[in-house]
């Protein structure tokens, strides 16, 4: 920051750049051009305390300075410590999740129920296209004419089969012509045994993909099972949607049970979409093969506070719902376990706030009980995306979020982040070490924030001490922490995978809502994945691959959404 300016983030030189007393490699993180940081590890394999002189060698040139320029400057560093998750083979879904990835399957016509042939009866409300397209086992790529069409100025649409006999329906799934007719949020498969008393015997999200140019859609290659099979005459499939006309190309159903597993991800291009979808992933969609660095924890108040006092005016007013001209020591309101604070007022449009950070609300900034460590909730897609771009950093997807949680999947059933053992749910938090950096469990038993107990974040990595295990702390395989609980994860959804691409952050933060202006970040809203549950979470949405909140629009600040960012390895 030049004296009255503005901070604009470092350049490094191409060289010299060390840990000068010979105790670790340093290596530079670059995005495009620019080398925004460098990343700093041990020369060989230990443990303990990690402390690093070192020399950067500033290419103040890139931020348009000359070396009479640099008198009075201030320069500030940050460090966040991360973890590698190394390139290779991993295991992604469990097939037991909500919504869980699995293995493609593809209901061979043999075990499809569904047909022209058996004297059926189908229909639809409101038929445009007869319903009965639906069941012709035919390939729709391309022709809208060909599909089941229905119609309902409520958006709310159905279509049912009468097998006239009935019949056990173990799984069924359907295509959809385009994302504009898909269901929004849950959709259900109700039977009945005289089409007037309905029993819903399946509820979720997936189950369906979207046909994909030059994809067949029949077979149908994703499927649903029944929740509650039993044997009924009549099925429907009852859903609503954004608009007013739905448009099905294929429905599939089997009498049969059908075996799901998880899916392998053996190469960075090998991954076939599994859930929602129809076709394969492109390599710029990062889908956690390739190695990655996963921050260790998620991001605190404490990097959240560095991150605004680094802005213009303009900037933190779209980054946090505290107005940087508001008086000294106003927070968010209702604000849960958020202890950042105005701690020096900006002046509207013109000089930028300072914040600080005063959990207990004394008037006294920076004690050891004002939540510095705690995990920063209320941050929204854009706050997150926002400070990965200030951090030459990424968003992760939710694939990569699997495999930092997981490992290389040796376990063989649903698990969290710690492995296969049921959650240890906090119970308090020991009495005098509220808010501070020692913040701790009443139990040394705990594992994880959730149950809510504890009404709001803890301090990141809470739950691991000098003596703990994977199991007692919490960890993943890799020792991440608290990737199962305290706050959401909120992750890029596969739902973006032609839209997001896996470019690096440059530093540079826009005075605009969204923020970041990382142009291959996509940025719509519905596109989040909301992973690992959180502190108010049962022990089913702590599930690595439970994907509950996956598709999830919501993108306001929330008391339980917090955030952290990866960095593809070189």
């Amino acid at each position: 920051q030049l004296p009255g300016g503005e901070w604009q983030h470092v350049y490094l030189s191409e060289s010299g750049n060390m840990e000068t007393g010979g105790n670790a490699s340093v290596e530079l993180g670059k995005t495009d051009s620019d080398a925004v940081g460098v990343f700093v590890y041990r020369n060989g394999e230990g443990s303990g305390v990690n402390s690093f002189s070192l020399s950067l060698n500033w290419a103040y040139a890139a931020n348009d300075l000359l070396q009479a320029d640099l008198a009075g400057i201030r320069v500030d560093a940050f460090a966040i410590e991360m973890v590698r998750v190394p390139t290779a083979a991993y295991k992604l879904g469990d097939a037991v999740s909500n919504n869980s990835f699995q293995v493609p399957i593809v209901l061979p016509p043999y075990e499809d129920v569904i047909n022209l042939d058996s004297g059926y009866v189908y229909s639809m409300y409101d038929e445009g296209y007869p319903a009965s397209n639906a069941a012709d086992r035919l390939d729709y790529t391309y022709e809208q004419v060909s599909c089941a069409y229905g119609k309902n100025p409520d958006n709310v649409h159905w279509w049912k089969v009468d097998f006239r006999v009935p019949k056990t329906i173990y799984s069924f799934g359907c295509v959809f012509f385009s994302f504009y007719q898909v269901p929004k949020g849950d959709y259900w498969l109700q039977a009945s045994n005289d089409d007037v008393v309905w029993t819903t015997v399946w509820t979720g999200t997936d189950g369906y993909v979207v046909k994909e140019s030059g994809v067949p859609t029949y077979p149908v290659s994703v499927l649903a099972d029944v929740t509650n099979p039993g044997s009924y005459r009549y099925y429907r499939i009852l859903m609503k949607t954004a608009y007013n006309r739905v448009l099905i190309c294929n429905v599939a159903m089997t009498d049969k049970p059908v075996a799901i597993s998880p899916y392998n991800v053996m190469s960075e291009d090998e991954l076939r979409l599994t859930s929602g979808y129809i076709g394969t992933v492109p390599a710029t969609y990062p889908k956690g093969y390739q190695g990655f660095y996963c921050m260790k924890y998620e991001v605190t108040q404490e990097q959240y506070v560095d991150f605004l006092n680094s802005l213009p005016y303009a900037a933190q007013a779209n980054r946090i719902d505290i107005l940087p001209n508001q008086p000294v020591g106003t927070g968010i309101v209702n604000a849960v376990r958020n202890g950042i604070r105005i701690y020096q007022p900006g002046v509207s449009s013109v000089t930028p706030a300072i914040y600080g950070l005063d959990l207990d609300d004394d008037g006294v900034f920076y004690e050891q009980e004002d939540g510095g460590a705690i995990a920063c909730n209320y941050l929204n897609r854009d706050d997150a995306y926002s400070y990965a771009d200030w951090a030459g950093l990424r968003p992760m997807t939710e694939l990569e979020y699997e495999k930092a949680a997981r490992g290389l999947g040796s376990e063989s059933e649903a698990d969290f982040a710690w492995g296969v053992s049921p959650p240890v749910f906090v119970a308090g938090i020991e009495t005098g070490s509220e808010g501070t950096v020692s913040e701790k469990p009443l139990s040394v038993s705990a594992n994880v924030n959730a149950g809510n107990a504890v009404l709001g974040p803890m301090r990141v990595g809470a739950f691991a001490n000098a003596g703990s295990t994977r199991l007692t702390s919490g960890a993943s395989f890799w020792g991440i922490m608290d990737l199962s609980g305290n706050l959401h994860e909120r992750c890029v959804a596969m739902g973006a995978y032609k839209l997001f691409v896996g470019g690096h952050g440059n530093g540079i933060i826009l005075g605009t809502p969204y923020g970041c202006d990382i142009s291959n970040w996509y940025s719509d809203g519905k596109y989040n994945s909301m992973r690992g549950g959180c502190y108010f979470s049962s022990s089913d949405l702590l599930l690595i691959s439970d994907r509950t909140y996956t598709y999830y629009e919501y993108n306001s600040r929330g008391v339980n959404f917090g955030f952290r960012a990866v960095r593809t390895a070189p």
